[in-house]
């Protein structure tokens, strides 16, 4: 019954001063987003360059032998049972071909091994036998599509035909040639030209090093990064250093300086009520309830609207896990905002704050 009135009196002290106490929950609500908003954004930003770049190749390495023989293809195409491997293969041989409906024209049909067009194209499925993979390039100018036949002819041989397996929906990132290029798989047999490996991010260290054992009766030179990044944004970096990681910690103490100085308009009601003979224990109470309604719960609605307009991209897991990390430090230094206040309020004697008032 106690708690019930000491409710209801901080709230009708609210009613009193209305437009004080919407001022201070326009700016705890304002928070309350801004803090999830800009989380959001700016994660969201780093997390895309990221993306872009493992689709570009961060994670591709490439093995040349270091004479002409190659690397070995069967060791190459073993990596792909490795659980840290998202794919590995190579070029085994080229062919020049001359398809039958473009006699005049000449393209490149690539024998790899099976793991390589997932390097190069991620996603895209090896051939089967008697089936072939068309660069988007070559698909376009030969009119070829999933599904149909092509025939070519070659210095070697005559009349030779295949069907379209898969036709790539855009041009590889990977590997710029490989636009104009037919793909057929051959059995890890002699050696690859060279042998790509895409790595999962989370155990880089642990196969390059692994690589080094696993090729070191072939001559093979260190694995190299398929391209160059050293000149451009690091996501990792740029993550760990991010500006929002302070929003949550800035709004804290803003939202807090806020309600500080709203209760610097009103410490004549706390010396009111102690004259009153009103305990510091229930005035304490009151302040909590006045805190957690003024300050507290706009800050909560705040960060559950952001919440629910950036719904769709907190389906990304990293920029969930940042987000509602940074919104719950927020909200949990914002839980011992009432005792702060209660603090100030009681830590003065009853006849300065009067005189002050």
């Amino acid at each position: 019954m106690l708690l019930r009135t000491l409710a209801d009196e901080a709230l009708r002290n609210l009613c009193s001063r209305w437009l004080l106490a919407t001022l201070v929950g326009l700016v705890a609500c304002g928070v309350g987003a801004g803090t999830v908003l800009f989380s959001a954004a700016e994660v969201g930003t780093i997390r895309r360059t990221w993306d872009r770049q493992v689709a570009e190749g961060r994670f591709v390495y490439e093995l040349r032998g270091s004479g002409p023989d190659g690397v070995d293809s069967a060791r190459c195409d073993a990596l792909n049972a490795w659980p840290a491997v998202v794919a590995a293969g190579g070029k085994i041989r080229t062919d020049s071909i001359h398809p039958v409906t473009s006699p005049g024209s000449t393209y490149e049909l690539d024998h790899v091994t099976t793991g390589y067009l997932g390097v190069i194209w991620p996603g895209v499925r090896a051939p089967g036998p008697g089936h072939v993979v068309a660069g988007p390039y070559a698909s376009e100018s030969l009119g070829l599509r999933a599904g149909t036949p092509v025939a070519w002819e070659t210095d070697g041989a005559t009349g030779v035909s295949s069907v379209v397996a898969a036709v790539p929906p855009h041009a590889s990132l990977r590997d710029e040639s490989a636009d104009r290029h037919l793909f057929a798989t051959a059995a890890p047999t002699g050696a690859v030209d060279r042998c790509l490996v895409e790595i999962d991010p989370g155990h880089r260290a642990a196969v390059l090093a692994a690589l080094g054992a696993w090729f070191s009766g072939d001559a093979v030179h260190e694995a190299r990064p398929l391209h160059d990044f050293s000149r451009s944004i690091d996501p990792q970096a740029a993550l760990r250093e991010r500006t929002s990681r302070w929003t949550w910690w800035g709004g804290a103490g803003l939202i807090a300086s806020v309600t500080v100085l709203s209760w610097s308009f009103r410490r004549a009601d706390a010396a009111l009520y102690q004259l009153v003979g009103v305990g510091r224990a229930s005035i304490a109470v009151l302040v909590a309830v006045d805190v957690l309604v003024a300050s507290i719960t706009p800050a909560i609605a705040g960060v559950g609207l952001a919440l629910a307009v950036r719904a769709s991209a907190l389906a990304d897991g990293l920029v969930r896990s940042v987000v509602l990390a940074d919104a719950a430090r927020l909200l949990a230094t914002l839980a011992l905002l009432p005792l702060l206040c209660a603090g100030l309020v009681l830590v003065r004697s009853v006849f300065v704050t009067l005189k002050e008032a």
